[in-house]
């Protein structure tokens, strides 16, 4: 975790407690109304009673379940057998208490408040918990609880309509309020994924770059120093004097590719192109390939991640001509193309064909593409031809 991270964290861990603990008030605001309302309704026969108290226990630890698992579980998990058993069984309690409780509201306008409320609250709390779909949940336990608040009004001989609203009113309200903490506790915690996301593909780019920066340096300047190894060891006994300059270009090769390579960690290393091609002309030319160069007057000006990547595209190929290719004359030319810049680079011995579409072109074409250029590679009998596009802005 990022220090920046780390007080965001430390924000979504409160709010995921803040949420829980206010469902959980929830749950037991309205248990503790139900069951002080239970007290005063003493005595009542006790069948009632024990279906009621059921209800209340049922009700209050189904929904106590659901919304703990809801929270600290990041969603609600499947429902499993046995739980839907327990919320089946408690939901039928539930329901068969609001309609026994209804006769002992005996005013016309007074209706079972506290017993539609824990109702709603189971339903809220399917609504949390279940893994059921919210809205078809909401739409189900509404209708059930004001299907039993009109027969309780019924049996109570009481008016049907205003149970029967009562109830809806209740259900939804209750239901919306715990869907809606859920909906901003599940969009925080999306947020959270997103961005733990979003670092870990900036890492993962950061080591693809890495990983392409080491293998444009280092390859070819591997190679440089290994032909001109071989070249000085040729040379030792015949022309002493050569072979100590080439070990000393050796050696300033060894430097600079060091000084390439911590550049490259650091973030801030540039490739200039004009650079890069009179240094494959160089190269080629210590590896007895001939190569000449062409560039038009008055070029577009290319940006410098342009410039770089073409100047990138020097150096492999050059590296694949001295590794892939027994090659005796390159071209390397610099054109207009469609408002842009077209580099080729020709040499006149093909590649194998392994070497022609694996590692750095490959890895090259997808940057090409990313940056909205192109680059191909064409193998004939005579000749590979590497052709890079790009626009100018």
């Amino acid at each position: 975790m990022t220090v920046a991270a780390a007080p965001y964290r430390t924000r979504l861990r409160y709010l995921r407690h803040i949420t829980l603990w206010s469902l959980l008030l929830f749950v037991g605001a309205i248990t503790v109304m139900v069951t002080v309302d239970l007290a005063n309704r003493w005595p009542t026969p006790l069948p009632t009673m024990v279906l009621m108290a059921v209800a209340v226990v049922g009700a209050g630890g189904m929904s106590l379940h659901f919304m703990r698992v809801s929270v600290r579980a990041g969603g609600p998990p499947p429902m499993t057998r046995r739980v839907g058993l327990a919320f089946a069984g408690t939901a039928a309690a539930t329901l068969a208490a609001s309609v026994a409780a209804a006769p002992l509201y005996r005013s016309p306008p007074d209706v079972p408040l506290p017993w539609l409320l824990l109702t709603a609250l189971l339903v809220s709390a399917a609504v949390a918990g279940s893994g059921l779909p919210r809205f078809r949940t909401t739409a189900a336990g509404t209708v059930l609880i004001v299907a039993a608040a009109a027969a309780g009004a019924a049996i109570a001989g009481q008016e049907l309509l205003p149970a029967m609203g009562v109830a809806a009113v209740v259900t939804v309200m209750a239901s919306s309020s715990v869907a809606a903490q859920l909906w901003f506790w599940d969009v925080a915690e999306q947020v959270d994924r997103a961005r733990q996301v979003e670092g870990e593909a900036a890492v993962a780019n950061e080591r693809l770059r890495f990983a392409a920066e080491l293998h444009d340096i280092q390859g070819h300047s591997l190679q440089v120093i290994a032909l001109k190894s071989e070249l000085a060891a040729r040379l030792v006994e015949t022309d002493p004097e050569r072979a100590v300059a080439e070990m000393r270009e050796v050696e300033s090769l060894a430097r600079q590719a060091l000084r390439d390579t911590r550049e490259v960690a650091h973030g801030y290393r540039t490739v200039s192109l004009a650079t890069e091609i009179a240094n494959a002309t160089r190269v080629l030319a210590a590896a007895g390939v001939r190569c000449t160069t062409r560039q038009d007057e008055g070029l577009p000006t290319l940006v410098p991640a342009t410039e770089r990547l073409l100047g990138l595209v020097v150096r492999e190929a050059t590296t694949n001509v001295i590794r892939h290719s027994r090659a005796g004359s390159a071209e390397i030319a610099l054109t207009r193309h469609d408002g842009g810049v077209r580099l080729l680079v020709r040499n006149d011995a093909p590649l194998t064909a392994s070497s022609a579409t694996a590692g750095g072109l490959a890895g090259l074409a997808d940057r090409f593409a990313a940056a909205g250029g192109t680059l191909a590679w064409r193998r004939e009998d005579d000749s590979f031809t590497v052709t890079a596009e790009v626009a100018s802005r």
